[in-house]
C-alpha cells in the first residue's frame, strides 16, 4: 500500500467468539467494521425448493420468499440460488435475522439469456448484469445461477417500500 502505514485489525471483529482473518487499513482511515456492515451479518437461515418456472425463473419460489420474511417478520439480509440440474429443481436459501426490525423484501428474476462466458473473459456477463441491475431499485443483494440449457438468471431481492 502506497503513502501511509497499516495495520493489523485483529481476531473477533463482530464479538462472536469466532476468530476472523485480519484485516489491514490504511491509518487514519475508519475500520472496516461500521454500523453497515454490522447490519448485515446474520446467523439464520431459512431453505426454499421448487422447479423452474416455463421461462426458467425462480417463478413462485419468489413470493414465498418474501412470504416468509413477512409472516416472520425477519430481516432479509441475504439469498443464494443454486440450480440443481440433476434434480430439476432450484434451492434457494434466505439468510436472515430475527432481532432487528423487519421490512418488506421482493425477489425479482431477469433472464440474461445464453452468454457465452464459460472462458476467462466476462466482460459480456457483468455488461448484462449492470443492465438488469439499472432496471430495479433498493436492491441488497443479488444472486446468479445457470440453468441445465445454459441460460443465466440474475436475482435480485430488494427493499420494498411499505
Amino acid at each position: 500500500m502506497q503513502g501511509g502505514t497499516t495495520k493489523q485489525f485483529g481476531a473477533n471483529l463482530l464479538n462472536k467468539g469466532v476468530p476472523k482473518p485480519p484485516f489491514r487499513y490504511r491509518e487514519g482511515l475508519q475500520s472496516p467494521v461500521g454500523p453497515m456492515i454490522k447490519a448485515q451479518v446474520h446467523d439464520k437461515f431459512k431453505v426454499f425448493t421448487g422447479e423452474l418456472a416455463k421461462d426458467k425463473t425462480i417463478g413462485k419460489l419468489a413470493e414465498e420468499v418474501a412470504a416468509f420474511a413477512r409472516h416472520s417478520h425477519v430481516a432479509a439480509k441475504s439469498i443464494g440460488v443454486e440450480y440443481i440440474e440433476s434434480a430439476g429443481r432450484l434451492l434457494i436459501t434466505l439468510g436472515y435475522c430475527d432481532d432487528k426490525e423487519p421490512y418488506p423484501i421482493k425477489l425479482h428474476s431477469v433472464p440474461l439469456g445464453k452468454i457465452g462466458t464459460l472462458t476467462t473473459d466476462f466482460s459480456k456477463l457483468e455488461a448484462a448484469m449492470a443492465e438488469a441491475s439499472g432496471k430495479i431499485r433498493n436492491i441488497i443483494c443479488h444472486e446468479l445461477y445457470l440453468t441445465g440449457d445454459g441460460d443465466f438468471v440474475m436475482v435480485f431481492m430488494t427493499h420494498e417500500q411499505a
